[in-house]
């Protein structure tokens, strides 16, 4: 497997799940393992409703994958529209451990 692959996966699937967008996802691996663990850094930004933001942060923390969130933090905008009231948008910095390859 390629470093950080695991994480892309799961993260994905839970945003999917959550209803929420990500993008300007950073996935940055550490060139050494420990204990046969990789740490994956993992920036990224999460826009969605209240709803499913919350789900999403809630989601990655119940991951079967070890993540642990280090920071959220609010971006700023606005967006427009019928709902504007309810979106968020996050910025969010999480670590992930993933198995180092054999």
């Amino acid at each position: 497997k390629a470093p950080a692959k695991a994480a892309k996966t799961s993260v994905s699937r839970v945003a999917a799940a959550s209803g929420v967008e990500v993008s300007g996802a950073q996935f940055d691996p550490d060139k050494d393992a420990r204990l046969g663990l990789r740490r994956v850094v993992v920036s990224l930004n999460v826009s969605g409703g209240y709803r499913g933001v919350v789900t999403f942060l809630n989601q990655i923390e119940r991951s079967p994958m070890f993540f642990l969130i280090n920071q959220v933090s609010v971006s700023g905008g606005r967006a427009a529209g019928p709902q504007a009231g309810d979106q968020v948008k996050l910025e969010v910095r999480i670590e992930a451990y993933e198995r180092a390859a054999a």
